[in-house]
């Protein structure tokens, strides 16, 4: 919902700059009032209302602490304290003895003192004692609160919204009006304006109204709606994304400088995160975090999700301490359901962390390319040894690979013609690949040329049926080819005794940096004819040099044609790990279905766009096209918000990450602001545990007195104890044998 600065209407009405009205129940100032006083949320308790620091959850069982100290202070009058024993047989002897020892005849003052705290301390503490901190709002003037709603807050929102109605909830009780400043723009692409002055019922809805958008604030912006205000504050409170943004320090100044500021910002354990762009290589996503703070060890779960929002696969993500980034792959095979791989992709995201910067958009340029395959025959799909299934075997894991028949009765030639055209007609195909059993008749040899021309790439392999002629000047090959083959190896008639081994890769080709396997062996090979261009479209070569895998641009397309055969016929390429490497090499390099020139259309109309949380919803008519202009200049806010843009066939994915690929924690401030996080900031300070030690700890105390008072640890009061019992003794026997009865 659009926000602007409330005003009142003739009816009392709260309406935005834009008019748009937001209903509320306010009649009129008193009954406003009224309606605060009895709201759940401005209720206070009598230790609030009169103004008491400390509060009381259970404060009925403070009426139990009365009777306790009385009911104890009885107890403790009327049991004196253990007398000595003294065990003497001639004991009137000691009448008229004197004591040089005295010892009261009633508890010492202080130790009663003890006891008693005791008793107080544990009864206080199941009343469920809590110090609220109460702000100290200074001067006559309203309260201001400044709220980050940029990208960065989405994650914490609710706390901040919790804290924010804490600073509300205060500014009510001690009677002052409130203003909410967003610093993020709204969503209707006007200047950032703030609530003007309310009540804290009406601060509450404009609150609530509030949503984290999917930009970065603005404190520019937010520097000018501030001097729009007139006066000072009775206090300003910034609720900080904790991030560093251009014009902060000013930020903070103008608040200051129209009062005392109080700046809340995540703490160490609670970073900022954003996720960048994925990186696809081989068939495998790879996906990077950033965060604000290193000061922690993290591990969160990225999640990849299709288009109807569900989960195809999830990875743990792990920050050791001192690391701001981090990074976690998808392979091909991490899908938890074999119907769900990684080509239906839709976006990424972080579990823990919802929001528009920890979520990644996905369109075709960072999908896995689709590719068909055409066969000759349904045989072919069905042999083991047959090129079909080794291409099957090593793509289809990495990659969405659609198989299709090309002849299934007996008009040859227009089935395949119809093949191919129906491949080539739905725009879902990259890569075409045609082996060396299928033959590329006349009626769908010109549709092909234009398909590549296109941007297309058709990848084809060699073999007995390609070797039966000679090709010259054939644009769906990368060279021309001799006919016959070149048998390598032991017994073959190769020159330099070449090995069919895999020698060197051009470092032009997507294949460089590959490492080499020495255990592949080419048996046979198709040579191309030498040409002034031949050297320069061969991506790999064997040991002596000549062609294994050549390429060739055709209009915006590329032909590939491996020189030997993609099943075992001609060597065991197609058994090495290699193999795989080869051919995804080859995929990764190709367009995808929507071309890289697409994006540089005049304009893409928005399709949908993320709201702050992540979540993909219709735009509002407010969102304008991209063009290639904002994409260069980086210019996303309420009128190019991230999303999708273009149309159901063309569609370009516009994420934050590609307008911020940093995250720098809020810099040093002045020290006249109370700069604290929102863990620290919390409303109250529960005191129920400290009394409850306390308590325990002070009837510790008092039976180590009573303990000590009856003697037992001290030395003089263990002596007097054995010198009792030996007297005892001695009487025994001062008393002499009994006789025998009579």
């Amino acid at each position: 919902m659009p926000l602007g600065a409330y005003a009142q209407d003739g009816d009392n009405s709260l309406i935005t700059d834009s008019q748009t009205t937001i209903t509320t129940t306010v009649e009129t100032p008193d009954a406003n009032t009224a309606a605060n006083e009895n709201d759940p949320l401005f209720e206070q308790s009598f230790f609030e209302e009169i103004g008491s620091p400390v509060d009381f959850t259970n404060p009925w069982m403070l009426g139990v602490l009365p009777p306790a100290l009385l009911i104890f202070w009885m107890v403790m009058r009327s049991v004196p304290p253990r007398p000595k024993e003294e065990d003497f047989p001639f004991i009137n002897l000691l009448f008229d003895l004197e004591s040089d020892e005295q010892e009261a005849d009633k508890m010492p003052w202080w130790q009663r003192a003890v006891n008693l705290g005791a008793v107080s301390a544990i009864a206080i503490a199941a009343a469920g004692p809590h110090l609220n901190q109460t702000p100290n709002f200074e001067g006559d003037g309203p309260v201001l609160i400044a709220l980050d709603n940029g990208f960065a807050a989405a994650p914490d929102w609710n706390a901040r919204v919790e804290e924010a109605t804490d600073i509300i909830r205060h500014a009510h009780n001690q009677n002052r009006d409130i203003i909410i400043l967003p610093t993020a723009a709204p969503d209707t692409g006007t200047s950032i304006v703030h609530s003007g002055a309310m009540d804290a019922r009406a601060a509450l809805d404009y609150l609530h109204a509030l949503q984290p958008q999917s930009w970065s604030v603005n404190y520019g912006d937010s520097i000018e709606a501030l001097e729009t205000l007139d006066g000072d504050f009775g206090g300003s409170y910034w609720l900080s994304n904790g991030l560093e943004g251009e014009h902060s320090l000013e930020f903070a100044a103008a608040m200051q400088e129209r009062g005392p500021l109080s700046l809340l910002e995540n703490g160490a354990d609670r970073p900022v995160h954003l996720m960048l762009e994925p990186e696809y290589t081989n068939g495998n996503y790879t996906i990077t975090v950033k965060r604000s703070d290193a000061e922690i060890e993290e591990s969160l779960t990225v999640s990849a999700y299709n288009e109807d929002h569900a989960l195809i696969t999830s990875q743990s993500i792990n920050f050791a301490e001192g690391e701001l980034e981090a990074q976690v792959t998808f392979d091909a095979e991490s899908g938890n359901d074999a119907g769900l791989r990684l080509n239906d992709v839709f976006r990424f995201a972080i579990n823990e962390k919802s929001g528009a910067g920890t979520t990644v958009l996905v369109d075709e340029k960072w999908k896995p390319r689709s590719v068909g395959l055409i066969v000759q025959n349904q045989f072919e799909t069905e042999s083991l040894l047959g090129e079909a299934r080794f291409i099957q075997a090593a793509l289809g894991t990495h990659v969405d690979l659609r198989t299709s028949v090309a002849i299934v009765g007996d008009d040859h030639e227009t089935e395949f013609a119809n093949s191919i055209e129906a491949m080539i007609d739905s725009d879902e195909f990259s890569i075409i690949v045609i082996p060396d059993a299928v033959t590329i008749n006349e009626i769908s040899r010109a549709k092909l040329e234009q398909w590549v021309a296109d941007g297309g790439t058709l990848l084809r392999f060699a073999g007995p049926n390609m070797a039966r002629s000679e090709h010259t000047d054939d644009p769906l090959l990368p060279v021309d080819l001799r006919r016959g083959t070149r048998t390598l190896g032991e017994g073959g008639l190769s020159n330099n005794n070449a090995q069919g081994t895999i020698g060197s890769f051009s470092s032009d080709s997507p294949f460089a940096g590959m490492e080499i396997d020495e255990d592949i062996h080419i048996e046979r090979q198709i040579l191309a004819q030498p040409g002034p261009d031949t050297d320069s479209r061969i991506w790999a070569s064997l040991d002596d040099g000549t062609p294994l895998v050549s390429a060739s641009d055709l209009g915006q397309g590329k032909v590939v044609l491996f020189h030997t055969t993609a099943n075992t016929r001609w060597g065991d390429l197609s058994l090495s790990p290699m193999f795989i490497d080869l051919l995804l090499g080859v995929v990764q390099q190709s367009n995808s279905v929507q071309d890289t020139s697409d994006y540089e259309l005049p304009s893409m109309p928005p399709i949908s766009v993320l709201d702050g949380f992540g979540d993909l919803e219709s735009p509002i008519t407010s969102v304008e096209p991209i063009s290639q202009t904002v994409l260069d200049n980086q210019d996303m806010g309420p009128l190019h918000p991230p999303g999708f843009y273009g149309n159901t066939v063309t569609r370009y994915a516009f994420n934050i990450s590609d307008t911020i690929t940093d995250l720098e924690s809020l810099g040093p401030m002045p020290d006249s602001i109370d700069r604290q996080t929102y863990a620290q900031s919390t409303d109250e300070i529960d005191l129920t545990h400290p009394l409850w030690a306390g308590g325990l700890g002070l009837l510790a105390i008092s039976s180590m007195i009573l303990f000590a008072q009856q003697g037992h640890f001290d030395r003089k009061g263990a002596r007097r104890r054995r010198k009792s019992e030996q007297r005892h003794t001695q009487n025994n026997n001062f008393a002499g044998p009994q006789g025998p009865e009579v």
